[in-house]
Protein backbone atom coordinates (compact mmCIF):
# COMPACT_ATOMS: atom_id res chain seq x y z
CA UNK A 1 0.00 0.00 0.00
CA UNK A 2 1.20 3.49 -0.57
CA UNK A 3 2.14 5.90 2.09
CA UNK A 4 0.03 8.88 2.17
CA UNK A 5 -0.20 12.09 4.30
CA UNK A 6 -3.48 12.21 6.17
CA UNK A 7 -1.82 14.79 8.62
CA UNK A 8 -3.50 18.51 8.87
CA UNK A 9 -1.96 20.82 6.61
CA UNK A 10 -0.79 18.35 3.73
CA UNK A 11 -1.55 18.27 0.38
CA UNK A 12 -5.67 17.06 -0.54
CA UNK A 13 -5.36 12.80 -0.76
CA UNK A 14 -7.03 13.35 -4.56
CA UNK A 15 -3.59 15.32 -5.17
CA UNK A 16 -1.22 13.21 -3.75
CA UNK A 17 -2.84 10.07 -5.55
CA UNK A 18 -2.87 12.36 -8.65
CA UNK A 19 0.99 13.21 -7.99
CA UNK A 20 1.89 9.17 -7.17
CA UNK A 21 -0.10 8.31 -10.22
CA UNK A 22 2.44 10.46 -12.22
CA UNK A 23 5.47 8.97 -11.24
CA UNK A 24 4.57 5.52 -11.78
CA UNK A 25 3.77 6.48 -15.27
CA UNK A 26 6.64 8.13 -15.53
CA UNK A 27 8.79 5.17 -14.15
CA UNK A 28 7.22 2.45 -16.91
CA UNK A 29 4.90 0.82 -14.18
CA UNK A 30 1.93 2.34 -16.81
CA UNK A 31 2.88 2.73 -19.95
CA UNK A 32 1.38 5.02 -22.71
CA UNK A 33 -1.44 2.64 -24.36
CA UNK A 34 -2.02 0.73 -20.80
CA UNK A 35 -5.16 1.15 -18.49
CA UNK A 36 -4.69 1.82 -15.22
CA UNK A 37 -5.93 -0.54 -12.35
CA UNK A 38 -9.09 -0.69 -11.14
CA UNK A 39 -11.07 2.66 -8.99
CA UNK A 40 -11.33 -0.45 -6.89
CA UNK A 41 -7.69 -1.91 -6.83
CA UNK A 42 -6.73 2.39 -6.56
CA UNK A 43 -8.52 2.78 -3.68
CA UNK A 44 -7.16 -0.81 -2.28
CA UNK A 45 -3.43 0.45 -2.76
CA UNK A 46 -3.94 4.36 -1.76
CA UNK A 47 -6.18 3.40 1.31
CA UNK A 48 -8.60 6.14 0.23
CA UNK A 49 -12.12 6.14 -1.00
CA UNK A 50 -13.22 5.79 -4.20
CA UNK A 51 -14.01 9.28 -4.20
CA UNK A 52 -10.59 10.37 -3.61
CA UNK A 53 -9.62 8.43 -6.62
CA UNK A 54 -11.97 9.20 -8.93
CA UNK A 55 -11.07 13.25 -7.65
CA UNK A 56 -7.58 12.24 -8.79
CA UNK A 57 -8.66 10.31 -12.45
CA UNK A 58 -10.62 13.36 -12.93
CA UNK A 59 -7.77 16.06 -12.66
CA UNK A 60 -5.15 13.66 -14.69
CA UNK A 61 -7.85 13.54 -17.61
CA UNK A 62 -8.29 17.64 -17.43
CA UNK A 63 -4.55 17.59 -17.79
CA UNK A 64 -4.55 15.25 -20.71
CA UNK A 65 -2.82 12.27 -19.08
CA UNK A 66 -5.49 9.83 -18.97
CA UNK A 67 -8.28 9.24 -20.70
CA UNK A 68 -11.62 7.35 -19.65
CA UNK A 69 -13.17 4.85 -21.61
CA UNK A 70 -16.83 3.66 -20.47
CA UNK A 71 -16.46 0.15 -18.95
CA UNK A 72 -12.98 -0.45 -19.72
CA UNK A 73 -11.03 2.70 -17.15
CA UNK A 74 -8.70 5.24 -17.85
CA UNK A 75 -6.23 5.37 -20.27
CA UNK A 76 -2.73 6.42 -20.10
CA UNK A 77 -2.12 9.28 -23.13
CA UNK A 78 1.57 10.26 -21.99
CA UNK A 79 4.30 9.22 -20.52
CA UNK A 80 6.82 12.48 -20.96
CA UNK A 81 4.78 14.07 -18.02
CA UNK A 82 7.37 15.57 -15.34
CA UNK A 83 6.50 14.42 -11.84
CA UNK A 84 5.07 18.02 -11.56
CA UNK A 85 2.19 17.27 -13.54
CA UNK A 86 -0.13 17.48 -10.67
CA UNK A 87 0.39 20.82 -9.21
CA UNK A 88 -2.08 23.11 -10.26
CA UNK A 89 -1.51 25.82 -13.10
CA UNK A 90 0.50 28.78 -11.96
CA UNK A 91 -1.58 31.76 -10.65
CA UNK A 92 -1.65 33.50 -14.05
CA UNK A 93 -2.70 30.38 -16.23
CA UNK A 94 -5.41 29.72 -13.19
CA UNK A 95 -6.82 33.20 -13.41
CA UNK A 96 -7.20 33.47 -17.25
CA UNK A 97 -8.44 29.47 -17.31
CA UNK A 98 -11.84 31.54 -15.40
CA UNK A 99 -11.64 34.37 -17.86
CA UNK A 100 -9.98 37.17 -15.97
CA UNK A 101 -6.78 39.06 -16.27
CA UNK A 102 -4.03 38.42 -13.90
CA UNK A 103 -0.73 40.58 -13.28
CA UNK A 104 1.90 41.20 -10.53
CA UNK A 105 3.64 43.82 -8.74
CA UNK A 106 7.03 43.48 -7.00
CA UNK A 107 6.61 44.91 -3.76
CA UNK A 108 10.71 44.14 -2.66
CA UNK A 109 13.59 41.81 -3.18
CA UNK A 110 16.87 41.52 -1.32
CA UNK A 111 19.40 39.36 0.52
CA UNK A 112 18.55 38.52 4.21
CA UNK A 113 19.67 36.58 7.28
CA UNK A 114 17.64 33.30 7.49
CA UNK A 115 15.60 32.61 10.41
CA UNK A 116 12.89 30.18 11.89
CA UNK A 117 10.86 28.28 9.04
CA UNK A 118 13.02 29.48 6.38
CA UNK A 119 16.13 27.67 7.91
CA UNK A 120 14.71 24.28 8.31
CA UNK A 121 12.57 24.67 4.87
CA UNK A 122 15.50 25.30 2.70
CA UNK A 123 17.95 23.10 4.65
CA UNK A 124 20.28 25.72 5.98
CA UNK A 125 22.31 26.61 8.70
CA UNK A 126 22.83 29.00 11.41
CA UNK A 127 23.90 32.63 9.56
CA UNK A 128 23.19 31.36 6.23
CA UNK A 129 21.55 34.14 4.00
CA UNK A 130 18.44 34.16 1.46
CA UNK A 131 16.93 35.89 -1.14
CA UNK A 132 13.58 36.97 0.69
CA UNK A 133 11.27 38.00 -2.23
CA UNK A 134 7.68 39.86 -2.23
CA UNK A 135 5.18 40.14 -4.59
CA UNK A 136 1.46 41.18 -4.82
CA UNK A 137 -0.72 38.88 -7.25
CA UNK A 138 -3.96 40.75 -8.96
CA UNK A 139 -7.61 39.50 -10.15
CA UNK A 140 -8.52 41.86 -12.47
CA UNK A 141 -6.24 44.63 -10.46
CA UNK A 142 -7.78 43.63 -7.49
CA UNK A 143 -5.41 42.44 -5.03
CA UNK A 144 -5.94 38.48 -4.39
CA UNK A 145 -2.39 37.27 -3.27
CA UNK A 146 0.77 38.26 -1.34
CA UNK A 147 3.51 35.75 -2.35
CA UNK A 148 6.58 36.36 0.47
CA UNK A 149 9.19 33.73 -0.64
CA UNK A 150 13.18 32.77 -0.09
CA UNK A 151 15.36 31.34 -2.43
CA UNK A 152 19.14 29.87 -1.56
CA UNK A 153 21.97 31.98 -2.86
CA UNK A 154 23.01 30.58 -5.96
CA UNK A 155 25.77 31.66 -8.02
CA UNK A 156 23.90 33.01 -11.62
CA UNK A 157 20.87 33.01 -10.01
CA UNK A 158 20.52 35.15 -7.26
CA UNK A 159 20.81 38.34 -9.41
CA UNK A 160 18.22 37.32 -11.87
CA UNK A 161 15.48 37.09 -8.42
CA UNK A 162 16.93 40.23 -7.32
CA UNK A 163 16.22 42.19 -10.78
CA UNK A 164 12.40 40.28 -11.38
CA UNK A 165 10.44 42.75 -12.83
CA UNK A 166 6.53 43.60 -12.33
CA UNK A 167 4.73 41.32 -14.24
CA UNK A 168 7.68 39.17 -15.38
CA UNK A 169 7.19 35.12 -14.54
CA UNK A 170 9.83 34.16 -12.13
CA UNK A 171 9.69 30.08 -13.02
CA UNK A 172 10.09 31.30 -17.03
CA UNK A 173 13.10 33.64 -16.33
CA UNK A 174 14.36 30.81 -13.81
CA UNK A 175 13.98 28.36 -17.32
CA UNK A 176 16.26 30.43 -19.06
CA UNK A 177 19.13 29.63 -16.28
CA UNK A 178 18.64 26.17 -16.52
CA UNK A 179 16.20 25.50 -13.29
CA UNK A 180 13.81 23.12 -13.99
CA UNK A 181 11.06 22.85 -11.34
CA UNK A 182 9.91 19.60 -10.47
CA UNK A 183 8.17 18.98 -7.36
CA UNK A 184 6.39 20.66 -4.45
CA UNK A 185 5.51 20.29 -1.32
CA UNK A 186 2.53 22.48 -0.16
CA UNK A 187 0.55 22.45 3.32
CA UNK A 188 -2.30 24.93 3.44
CA UNK A 189 -4.89 26.46 6.19
CA UNK A 190 -7.01 29.67 6.70
CA UNK A 191 -6.02 32.23 9.26
CA UNK A 192 -6.11 35.65 10.44
CA UNK A 193 -4.29 38.25 8.05
CA UNK A 194 -1.56 39.43 9.82
CA UNK A 195 -0.90 43.74 9.45
CA UNK A 196 1.28 43.05 6.84
CA UNK A 197 -0.50 40.64 4.38
CA UNK A 198 -3.90 42.39 5.53
CA UNK A 199 -2.00 46.27 4.54
CA UNK A 200 -0.92 44.37 1.41
CA UNK A 201 -4.48 42.72 0.03
CA UNK A 202 -6.32 46.01 0.89
CA UNK A 203 -8.26 43.66 3.80
CA UNK A 204 -10.03 45.35 6.59
CA UNK A 205 -11.48 43.81 9.80
CA UNK A 206 -11.10 40.21 10.29
CA UNK A 207 -11.32 38.38 7.42
CA UNK A 208 -8.86 35.15 6.99
CA UNK A 209 -6.39 34.26 4.68
CA UNK A 210 -5.47 31.20 3.23
CA UNK A 211 -2.26 30.69 4.01
CA UNK A 212 -0.21 28.44 1.79
CA UNK A 213 2.98 27.09 2.83
CA UNK A 214 5.29 25.28 0.47
CA UNK A 215 8.70 23.92 -0.44
CA UNK A 216 9.61 23.64 -4.39
CA UNK A 217 11.95 21.29 -5.65
CA UNK A 218 14.31 21.61 -8.67
CA UNK A 219 16.11 19.37 -11.21
CA UNK A 220 19.35 18.69 -9.98
CA UNK A 221 19.52 20.36 -6.92
CA UNK A 222 19.53 17.99 -3.38
CA UNK A 223 18.28 20.80 -1.95
CA UNK A 224 14.46 22.45 -1.88
CA UNK A 225 14.93 25.47 -4.19
CA UNK A 226 12.19 27.68 -3.02
CA UNK A 227 10.33 27.95 0.16
CA UNK A 228 7.19 30.84 -0.01
CA UNK A 229 5.04 31.89 2.39
CA UNK A 230 1.92 32.81 0.40
CA UNK A 231 -1.58 34.65 1.62
CA UNK A 232 -4.28 34.60 0.06
CA UNK A 233 -7.19 36.71 0.59
CA UNK A 234 -10.01 34.87 0.31
CA UNK A 235 -12.92 37.74 -0.06
CA UNK A 236 -11.21 37.99 -3.99
CA UNK A 237 -9.92 34.40 -4.83
CA UNK A 238 -13.17 32.64 -3.74
CA UNK A 239 -15.47 34.58 -5.92
CA UNK A 240 -13.36 33.82 -8.78
CA UNK A 241 -14.12 30.14 -8.83
CA UNK A 242 -10.33 29.17 -7.34
CA UNK A 243 -10.48 28.93 -3.67
CA UNK A 244 -13.55 29.41 -1.41
CA UNK A 245 -13.21 29.41 2.77
CA UNK A 246 -15.90 31.71 4.46
CA UNK A 247 -14.91 31.19 8.29
CA UNK A 248 -16.80 33.64 11.06
CA UNK A 249 -14.50 36.21 12.79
Amino acid sequence: MAELDFSEGALPLYSQVAYGLCRRIKDGEFTVGSFLPSQSDLSSYYGVSRITIINAIRFLTEKGILRSHQGKGSLVLKSEIGVDSYVEEGFSMQVQKHGFSASTKVVSAKIVKASGDVLSSLMLKDGDSVIELKRIRYIDSVPACYEHTFYRIIPGITEAILTLKDNESLYALLSTKGVKMTKAEEKMWAEKADDESASLLGMVGCSPVLSVHRRTFAEGYSFPFEYCNNSYNTDVYGPYGIVTIKLQP
